[in-house]
């Protein structure tokens, strides 16, 4: 599982621009079920949930999540 800095790393490579919030609520389960934390969160209903939360206005945060999962 890639960390943070990959995630981010991605996202300006891939849209132009890093969006932590969407990896940091993708990734909030961690917290609690650890390496099994994928479980959760990471589905594509869930990451197009998570884009327009976080980032409203944002049409690339869809790829962003999208991306993460």
């Amino acid at each position: 599982m890639p960390d943070h800095k990959v995630h981010l790393f991605l996202d300006r490579l891939h849209l132009g621009e890093e969006f932590p919030r969407i990896h940091k609520f993708l990734d909030k389960p961690v917290y609690i079920l650890g390496k099994r934390q994928r479980e959760l969160f990471h589905d594509p209903t869930m990451a197009i949930l998570a884009a327009r939360r976080e980032y409203p206005d944002n049409p690339k945060t869809l790829l962003a999540a999208q991306n993460h999962i």
